[in-house]
């Protein structure tokens, strides 16, 4: 048997966009990139730092960001590490394999 694991498609059908509201401006996330999720989790600096992690994964001016309670940009940052966490739980919860027979030659 052939195992068969078409990605995009898992995405599509597992993955729901996330919106984010904050200073009173919409923010929709449609993926959510690696080098993103890697600046979050190693975030050492001060506020100005996090603003421009917040700013980059959410297609803004860092600028924006700047003036933001760092207690808004935490709860971001915590808020979209804890959804990839619950998205991944629920892709090892399921069976994401089609079983496909090989074909046999004769």
């Amino acid at each position: 048997m052939t195992r068969k694991l078409n990605i995009d498609e898992l995405a599509k059908k597992m993955f729901e966009s996330i919106e984010i509201t904050v200073d009173g401006k919409d923010y929709v996330i449609d993926s959510i990139p690696n080098n993103i999720v890697n600046e979050m989790t190693n975030l050492s600096g001060g506020e100005r730092d996090m603003a421009e992690v917040i700013a980059k994964f959410l297609g803004a001016d860092p600028k924006v960001f700047y003036n933001t309670d760092i207690r808004k940009l935490g709860i971001i940052s915590k808020a979209i590490l804890e959804i990839f966490k619950e998205e991944m739980e629920a892709f090892t919860s399921k069976n994401v394999f089609e079983e496909k027979p090989e074909s046999k030659q004769s």
